[in-house]
């Protein structure tokens, strides 16, 4: 009996991580990928290393109050906000591709037309762009997945255990006053 009690609690703790680290990959997904916030990112991936702390400050603040956070409950609530927000991104940028929302095709067409010593094949790539012909469109949005989730996770990741580091100090401190 005893076995499934702790069996329980464990699916319950499980249960409390999803809805923080969903929260942490949607802070992710939304400013990573609007035009102007996003680049943010430049700034050594800002906003999912912001997705990763939101995800642990969330889980962390609906802690009962004889629980601690660990640095692994820390680790893997930012791995998986920057997984969901790699797969929240991907699906935010396919969104685009469909509606045609393609603010980097404006920046390629004025520097097509601004440099006219450009060689044919370059052209040609550049045209291929901007259709969504064959499997080109569905492999790019593979493609940026795949490298999201290992960015995505590894910086989430990152911002996960600051944000546990910083909280189980504060939790420290709080014990010793």
């Amino acid at each position: 009996m005893k076995l499934q009690k702790t069996r329980g609690e464990n699916m319950e703790n499980n249960e409390s991580k999803l809805i923080p680290s969903l929260a942490g990959g949607a802070v992710i997904a939304i400013l990573s990928t609007f035009p102007v916030i996003s680049a943010g990112n430049c700034l050594c991936c800002m906003w999912v290393i912001a997705g990763g702390i939101v995800a642990v400050y969330l889980y962390n603040k609906n802690l009962p109050e004889n629980k601690e956070l660990t640095q692994s409950d820390a680790l893997i609530i930012g791995v998986l906000s920057g997984i969901f927000g790699a797969l929240f991104a991907t699906l935010i940028n396919y969104f685009f591709i469909v509606i045609g929302y393609r603010p980097g095709m404006a920046f390629l067409e004025s520097f097509i037309e601004s440099k006219r010593d450009i060689a044919p094949e370059v052209k040609d790539m550049i045209e291929s762009f901007k259709g969504n012909e064959g499997l080109f469109g569905p492999f790019i949005v593979f493609v940026q997945l795949g490298v999201k989730l290992i960015i995505y996770t590894v910086f989430s990741m990152l911002g996960g255990v600051i944000a546990g580091a910083f909280l189980n100090k504060k939790q420290e401190k709080n014990k010793n006053e």
